[in-house]
């Protein structure tokens, strides 16, 4: 159920930015691949935790800290990219990071 909001959702949001905003995302196929690539990514996320967590407290804590370390590796806060080591390593290896690349282009 959730892939299937998480695509809808995305759905709506690159459709209202086309036609509000005048967005332009490129190929239909390659933005079509990428929001399934990310939802996806998102989905395996959250079934990552839930199947870690025995109670809903501690799967609403695993999420957030989940999240708050893959946003500092991926770069929403500041590039660890260019720290070097172990930092611009784990860095590639997040969703934020190979999502953001190739939105950006």
């Amino acid at each position: 159920m959730s892939l299937v909001l998480g695509l809808v959702s995305m759905t709506f949001l690159i459709g209202f930015s086309t036609l509000l905003l005048d967005a332009h995302f490129g190929s239909l196929l390659g933005v079509g691949l990428l929001v399934c690539g990310g939802v996806l990514a998102a989905v395996a996320t959250v079934a990552l935790v839930a199947g870690l967590a025995r109670t809903p407290e501690q799967a609403g804590a695993l999420q957030s800290g989940l999240a708050l370390v893959l946003g500092i590796l991926g770069g929403s806060f500041f590039s660890m990219a260019r720290s070097g080591g172990v930092a611009a390593t784990a860095t590639k290896l997040t969703p934020t990071t190979g999502s953001t690349r190739d939105w950006c282009g």
